[in-house]
């Protein structure tokens, strides 16, 4: 269970490509109790890109937006280890009698805005997860930082370990010969209630700060 957490936190990361147990080779020693574990990574590709708009009145469900970043090349160390940042361009369009009334400058509706961010790393947890523009203000920033950190740690945690364990496959013996039957892990108490927990805060961590 250990070893399906540590690949499910490296695929949060998003820095490699999706990946499950079998990308990791255990290797034993004969002389020791000590297993050397190997897990083979690609990396994700270092550019994105991303066009979203509201789901309902824009009021409620956040502006149109379109944004491409890019991660950083790699130079440094610990929290200053660029290629754990992306660059990024995004577009933000608002109501003609919505966008008078932003603390940011817009172009006929649009608000330009660069930025630079750190996603979300497990393994660096409150080092991580914050958004550097300016133009938005630090209230704002603030504001995206505490969301992240709070939608990152709470997720887990109401999802469980139920989809990290694999069925369990098992053989059945019958008349008309043998077959195989998968049996499911347990699901956690209150599944579905925890599932729209995280549905929800997940939605309301992503939506814009403005």
């Amino acid at each position: 269970m250990k070893l399906r957490k540590s690949v499910a936190r490296l695929n949060r990361t998003g820095f490699f490509e999706p990946m499950d147990v079998s990308n990791v080779q255990i290797v034993t020693n004969g002389s020791s109790n000590v297993a050397d574990l190997r897990i083979r990574v690609r990396e994700s590709k270092r550019g994105l890109w991303n066009i979203s708009g509201p789901v309902g009145p824009v009021k409620l469900a956040g502006p149109f937006q379109g944004s491409i970043a890019r991660r950083l090349p790699a130079w440094g160390s610990g929290i200053f280890e660029l290629s754990t940042y992306y660059a990024s361009f995004s577009l933000i369009g608002f109501p003609a009698s919505l966008a008078r009334f932003l603390p940011i400058t817009t172009f006929h509706g649009f608000a330009p805005i660069l930025s630079v961010q750190r996603p979300f790393i497990p393994g660096d947890g409150w080092r991580s997860g914050f958004t550097i523009a300016p133009q938005l203000g630090w209230q704002a920033m603030l504001i995206s930082y505490g969301a992240t950190q709070i939608g990152q740690r709470l997720t887990p945690l109401l999802l469980g370990d139920s989809k990290l364990t694999p069925e369990l496959q098992v053989m059945v013996e019958r008349p008309n010969g043998d077959g195989e039957l998968l049996c499911e892990p347990p699901k956690p108490r209150l599944a579905k209630v925890r599932m729209g927990a995280a549905v929800l805060i997940q939605f309301v961590s992503a939506m814009p700060v403005m």
